[in-house]
């Protein structure tokens, strides 16, 4: 049996009563926001139900979620990007986020980039918020953020960015690309995530996978 909720958490709840109630034999959910007060609603329900549940996502209370999680440990994630371009030489590191979109993937954003800052903090590492590059679209904000960028002089600019999604990053490239900015000659490009589509477009990203 299967149940969209689009992100709705009021339709994931009635779709997971009803599981329940048909007393299904496991679950595996994809939650609409990990962590919320209602995503820990539901695992007690859950359980009362004895229904084996597996949460696709790790959430940050996992001893409170009564339920197996399977996902990426972000933080470690991050931290293994800011290593490889700290390996590399950089220092001023820029982050290109997309925490003004609307919905999940704007808060997941948010929570990158508030984890990415812990890692830059434990690592002796520092972002002016000038270096703080945000946007309201992560497939062509990027475009944006490149334009901004330029409109500095390239003294003020950062020797690499680290785009929290691939679709950021490209965007990114090709804006560079578009204003004659060398990638990664002038400035570097970290991806993360591994978003599908043109995995390499026009100019080939180092990403966190």
């Amino acid at each position: 049996s299967t149940h969209f909720s689009w992100w709705n958490q009021d339709r994931e709840g009635n779709g997971l009563r009803k599981f329940c109630e048909s007393c299904v034999e496991g679950i595996i959910w994809a939650p609409a926001e990990g962590g919320s007060e209602q995503f820990f609603q539901m695992t007690q329900e859950m359980r009362q139900a004895h229904i084996p549940t597996v949460v696709l996502g790790l959430v940050t209370s996992a001893q409170n979620a009564f339920c197996h999680q399977v996902g990426v440990d972000m933080k470690k994630a991050l931290r293994m990007g800011l290593e490889y371009l700290v390996e590399n030489g950089h220092r001023h590191i820029g982050i290109a986020a997309a925490k003004s979109m609307r919905g999940t993937r704007g808060v997941l954003h948010h929570k990158r980039l508030k984890l990415a800052l812990e890692v830059f903090a434990e690592m002796g590492l520092s972002v002016p918020d000038e270096d703080i590059l945000d946007t309201s679209d992560n497939e062509h904000g990027g475009i944006d953020i490149a334009v901004a960028l330029a409109n500095r002089s390239s003294e003020r600019w950062p020797s690499a960015i680290f785009a929290f999604d691939d679709l950021l990053s490209r965007g990114l490239a090709k804006g560079f690309n578009a204003l004659r900015i060398s990638v990664p000659n002038q400035i570097s490009i970290l991806g993360y995530d591994v978003a599908p589509d043109e995995p390499m477009g026009p100019i080939p990203l180092t990403t966190v996978c």
